[in-house]
């Protein structure tokens, strides 16, 4: 009974894990402060700041969410879960990455550090690091604590995925306000 129960929650913990990998994988973080000085440089440039702001995203998400996928294809691979669970092992990895990429650069849009004299000053001693590094840690929390609070009553792999729709709206809320609140703010910069 013992081996039944770990297979059949072997991929939530597969995914859980790789959330938290991710969570500690914070490239957008520093990603405003490492302009420093030079930032009027980036926004000279004849694009948008959503632009910019989007490139910064789309660098995070390819080092972070790519190998994240590869991985969850290993899990699947490995676990052989059912289809829906599969997707949700493939799926829920990919939107917690691009929440803490959209909530990294949140906090950094509002905790710049553009004064550094090297770029360990940037990205090492920056609070705004320490507090997108936290963010991620408490987005598993919620993960973790929804999964758990509908595992008492739904089967695996529906909770896994109400856990999964509550990361999204999280994300989706989370992108809409970079989107408009923090593209402002980056102007003022």
């Amino acid at each position: 009974r013992m081996d039944e129960d770990l297979l059949e929650y072997a991929p939530t913990f597969a995914c859980l894990f790789l959330c938290l990998l991710s969570s500690m994988n914070i490239l957008t973080a520093p990603a405003i402060s490492l302009e420093g000085k030079s930032l009027w440089i980036a926004r000279s440039l004849p694009v948008t700041s959503w632009q910019i702001l989007g490139a910064k995203l789309k660098l995070h998400m390819l080092f972070t969410a790519v190998p994240a996928l590869i991985c969850s294809i290993c899990f699947c691979i490995a676990l052989k879960p059912e289809l829906l669970t599969a997707a949700v092992m493939i799926i829920l990895p990919q939107i917690f990455t691009l929440l803490c990429a959209v909530s990294g650069l949140r906090v950094n849009i509002r905790m710049p550090n553009l004064t550094w004299s090297s770029e360990s000053g940037a990205v090492k001693q920056s609070l705004g690091i320490i507090l997108a590094m936290c963010l991620g840690w408490a987005y598993i929390i919620v993960l973790v604590a929804v999964y758990l609070f509908a595992v008492q009553v739904l089967p695996n792999v529906f909770a896994l995925i109400i856990a999964t729709a509550v990361i999204a709206i999280i994300t989706a809320i989370s992108f809409a306000r970079l989107k408009r609140k923090g593209v402002k703010r980056f102007e003022t910069l």
